[in-house]
C-alpha cells in the first residue's frame, strides 16, 4: 500500500521493515553483556593440562596426537589397568598376552608386538609416574588411585627414546593434596562381583604429605568346575593392591 507526497512516493512496508531491523539491532546491541553474565554464572570447560612431552602444557598446546582420560572417567568406566584402555582412545587396542595372566599386547595404529617373551621388545613403551615398564609381561597390574593416563599415538623415540615404535602410554597417580580428606567407593555386578576402594588423605605435617589408598576385587568366572577340581575358573578375579604416597 502506498500514499502519494509532495516529494513523491514513500513504501510504508519498506519504512516498517527498516524500523524493526533497527529495533533488532539495538536489542541485540545488550545481548552480550547478558551472555557474558550467564556464561559466567555457568562457568567454563576445565582446562586439561598433560606432561606428553614432560612438563606440564595444556593438551591443545602439544603438537603430539595424544589422548588423556581424567579421573572422573577412570573412575566412571572403572579403570584399573593396561587392559581396561581399549575403546578409550582412539586406534588403541589392548589384548590379554597369549598364555600369560600378567601380560599384554598392545596395539597403536596397527602396530603391535606379539610375541610377549622377554626376548623380543615391545612397540609400546608404557610409564607409571616416568618409570619406564620394559616389557609385555608383568605389565598388567592393577594401579590405585589414578589420576590420570595419556595416550601418545605414533612413534615417541625423541622423548621417550627406544621401544616407543608405535607410541608410549603415560599413567599418572594423584598426588597426596595436603588436606584431610578421603574417599570410598562400593561397586557390584553381574558373576558376584564385590569390589571396594578406598583413599585418604592426611594433613600436611611440616614439608610431609602422605596419602593412603586401597582397593580389592573378587568375581567369579565365566565357567564353573567341578567340586575338587584342579582348574580355576575362567575369568574370575581376586586381588588385592594398596599404595602409599608421599
Amino acid at each position: 500500500m502506498t500514499h502519494q507526497t509532495e516529494g513523491g512516493r514513500v513504501f510504508r512496508p519498506l519504512a516498517m521493515s527498516i524500523s524493526m531491523i533497527l529495533a533488532a539491532a539495538a536489542a541485540q546491541a545488550q545481548q552480550p553483556a547478558a551472555r557474558g553474565e550467564t556464561t559466567e554464572a555457568q562457568g567454563t570447560l576445565q582446562e586439561v593440562v598433560v606432561t606428553a612431552q614432560k612438563r606440564e602444557e595444556r593438551l591443545q598446546d602439544v603438537p603430539v596426537a595424544v589422548s588423556a582420560i581424567g579421573e572422573r572417567q577412570l573412575s566412571s568406566r572403572g579403570i584399573q589397568n593396561v587392559q581396561d584402555l581399549t575403546g578409550l582412545a582412539p586406534n588403541v587396542n589392548v589384548l590379554p598376552a597369549a598364555n600369560s595372566n600378567t601380560g599384554s599386547q598392545i596395539s597403536i595404529r596397527g602396530s603391535v608386538q606379539q610375541n610377549p617373551a622377554l626376548y623380543w621388545d615391545p612397540t609400546v613403551g608404557i610409564y607409571i609416574d616416568g618409570v619406564y615398564l620394559g616389557k609385555n609381561l608383568g605389565n598388567v597390574f592393577d594401579v590405585v588411585d589414578l589420576e590420570r593416563v595419556e595416550v601418545l599415538r605414533g612413534p615417541q623415540g625423541t622423548l621417550y627414546g627406544r621401544n616407543t615404535l608405535a607410541g608410549a602410554i603415560n599413567l599418572i597417580t594423584r598426588q597426596p593434596s595436603g588436606e584431610f580428606r578421603g574417599n570410598v567407593k562400593v561397586d557390584v555386578g553381574n558373576f558376584n562381583l564385590h569390589s571396594a576402594r578406598a583413599s585418604l588423605d592426611l594433613p600436611r605435617f611440616g614439608i610431609a604429605s602422605v596419602s593412603l589408598a586401597v582397593r580389592g576385587e573378587k568375581r567369579d568366572g565365566t565357567t564353573q568346575t567341578m567340586p575338587g577340581s584342579a582348574v580355576r575358573e575362567l575369568n574370575n578375579r581376586n586381588s588385592t593392591s594398596a599404595r602409599a604416597s608421599r
